[in-house]
């Protein structure tokens, strides 16, 4: 309808929608709340009067128009939205559950090749946990199971898309890559299929914990009956977690209905006899040994591709949902042993164009080299936000890409830290690669994760925000420095080379995260 907005967002998802409203697509301005999270009267006023009545508003009014042409268009014939549905359409006329469940018969009834094992996994259809999951199928796959990997047709498309090259869906003798539109439950598919169940968390067991728990924590009055604390104060939820600040609990930013969300999802997958986690007993084992009172917890991590662990860059069995850019490896080539500043902040990092100016002035005043991820989807193809002249003055040591190939970056010698958002697989893979972190959580679990690299694992630092919620480009600058050239940083490096060889002798033959997973698989077997 080409109407531009005023962006004042509630919780979950809302928050990331305003981003892109005003950040990105910059077709709207945001209300923003006082210290008692009220937005005043005063406030709507001034932004109305900015939107309606100024030149700012004008080039928001011009910009609604291209998005609105956008839109109008994409539903027409040969648009991607009226293309996606004929699709949508055609797959249901042709009963796909139909053809997918007798496909399915056909194999248990043993009209296959081979009699083996087989495997059905469906993981959440994001891209954290997409990866993780297909390493998981590929362990199976060594250990003789046949593979069934469900997605979304969504995602389907994308990761035979994005991996092109690697012929992923004529690995038939292997895994087997189908896709259903989405909305079927996982328990659905095993009853229909009168297949085992088992869980697949592919964070901590203490952001899993804490969800579990929290229930309990209201009885006792550490929480409020909404799960959301009035005062932000730092406080030990559970006795064997570090201590949390409220504001960072995984449900903060999405209110009382993720709250409520989460502790369903817990009681559900409670009732599971086998969960694994894509974790390190070691790293949390009192929490572990805590939750593994209530169920069956069994760390299985890190899910990590054999070569990697082996020393082999060169090949991985990943099943990321966009292309790599594998130029950056040739220039990793090129740099010095411990000198190049890894950044990524995962597939929903966003930053508003401020930001994005005060780190890469950050990057710049830091004087060395650094490989900067910025997701093309995120920023429309463009980085909007870099300081005038900025990749010129950094042209002979900085490279910039869309998206990387992250474990052979994190394996590559050349790398000295990891500036990151702390998403799971992301702490995972730094730890099992032994590269130190600077932490930015954004939201979620982030949070959670990034008090313990900082605080427990001590292999890592954080990145303080000012009173604006920036991260500015001094604090980049000091932050790069402490950890690459002081003795602070010499000493959180010897920590890494500590939790990194655990990670990797866990999944060695006799390593609890072996044992679990064998144990798991001689159960699927029977």
């Amino acid at each position: 309808m080409g109407v531009p907005m005023l962006c004042w967002p509630y919780f979950a998802d809302q928050f990331l929608n305003s981003t892109y409203v005003v950040d990105v697509w910059k077709v709207g301005l945001r209300l923003e709340a006082n210290n008692d999270g009220l937005v005043e009267k005063e406030e709507i006023r001034k932004v109305i009067e900015r939107l309606v009545a100024t030149e700012e508003g004008r080039i928001i009014r011009e910009e609604m128009k291209k998005w609105s042409s956008t839109a109008k268009s994409t539903v027409k014939e040969g648009g991607s939205s009226s293309t996606n549905y004929k699709l949508f359409v055609n797959a249901m006329m042709k009963s796909r559950f139909v053809r997918m469940s007798a496909c399915l018969e056909k194999m248990s009834s043993g009209n296959c090749k081979t009699k083996m094992p087989h495997a059905l996994l469906i993981p959440f259809p994001a891209q954290g946990h997409i990866n993780p999951m297909m390493q998981l199928a590929w362990k199976l796959v060594s250990d003789g199971f046949f593979i069934t990997f469900l997605n979304t047709d969504v995602n389907h498309q994308r990761i035979i898309k994005a991996n092109k090259d690697k012929d992923m869906q004529n690995n038939g003798d292997k895994i087997r890559m189908i896709s259903v539109p989405g909305g079927l439950p996982p328990k659905k598919v095993a009853e229909l299929h009168h297949i085992s169940l088992a869980g697949f968390h592919t964070s901590l067991v203490s952001t899993f914990a804490i969800r579990y728990f929290s229930p309990k924590l209201v009885s006792l009055g550490i929480l409020p009956s909404d799960g959301i604390p009035e005062d932000d104060m730092v406080q030990k939820y559970l006795p064997s977690m570090p201590p949390l600040q409220s504001a960072h609990l995984p449900w903060f930013s999405g209110g009382e209905y993720l709250f409520r969300h989460g502790i369903r999802m817990a009681k559900e997958v409670a009732k599971i006899e086998w969960i694994l986690f894509n974790t390190i007993y070691e790293l949390e084992g009192g929490v572990a040994d805590d939750l593994s009172r209530e169920m069956g917890v069994f760390p299985i991590g890190p899910l990590i591709s054999p070569e990697f662990l082996n020393g082999d860059r060169k090949i991985s069995t990943t099943a990321s949902i966009w292309e790599d850019n594998m130029e950056c490896l040739e220039w990793l080539e090129k740099q010095c042993e411990q000198s190049v500043i890894y950044v990524a902040f995962g597939s929903h990092g966003i930053l508003n164009n401020q930001q994005v100016e005060e780190l890469a002035l950050g990057l710049e005043a830091a004087q060395r080299p650094f490989l900067w991820v910025v997701h093309s989807d995120v920023m429309n193809g463009t980085i909007g936000g870099l300081p005038a002249g900025f990749l010129d003055r950094v042209d002979d040591r900085g490279c910039i890409v869309s998206w990387a190939p992250q474990l052979r970056v994190l394996s590559h010698p050349s790398i000295a830290c990891f500036v990151t958002h702390c998403g799971w697989n992301s702490v995972q893979e730094s730890i099992t690669m032994g590269v130190p972190m600077l932490c930015w959580p954004h939201f979620g679990d982030q949070f959670i994760n990034s008090t313990y690299v900082v605080h427990v694992w001590k292999v890592g630092l954080p990145l303080k925000l000012n009173n604006d919620g920036l991260i500015e480009k001094e604090e980049f600058r000091r932050a790069i420095e402490r950890l690459v050239a002081t003795e602070e940083g010499r000493a959180i490096r010897e920590e890494m080379k500590k939790w990194n060889s655990i990670a990797r002798n866990t999944v060695k033959e006799g390593g609890l995260s072996s044992t679990n997973y064998n144990l798991f698989v001689k159960a699927m077997m029977k």
